[in-house]
């Protein structure tokens, strides 16, 4: 394996990213968490104000796009928080 660790993007910024997936992958020296994006840029502004993540995207599409992404991990919401 590379001594450069393998950067990685989050999309979704809900309670398992916050509280499970980016600071699982923190403690993980092969990983470098770089972006997060949300529906709502201001979710995505504050996940990456929190975690210290130098890109916060409202579009997945951009974070996917973005060269120093290595890795994209897709969190949707439950599916009980998706129902009206």
């Amino acid at each position: 394996m590379s001594a450069q660790a393998i950067r990685a993007g989050i999309i979704g910024t809900g309670f398992w990213a916050g509280y499970g997936h980016i600071p699982a992958l923190r403690t993980l020296p092969e990983f470098e968490v770089v972006a997060v994006s949300a529906r709502r840029k201001e979710s995505a502004q504050q996940a990456a104000e929190k975690f210290g993540i130098p890109h916060a995207y409202e579009d997945a599409h951009d974070l996917i796009k973005d060269p120093d992404v290595d890795l994209v991990a897709v969190l949707p919401r439950p599916r009980s928080a998706c129902r009206s």
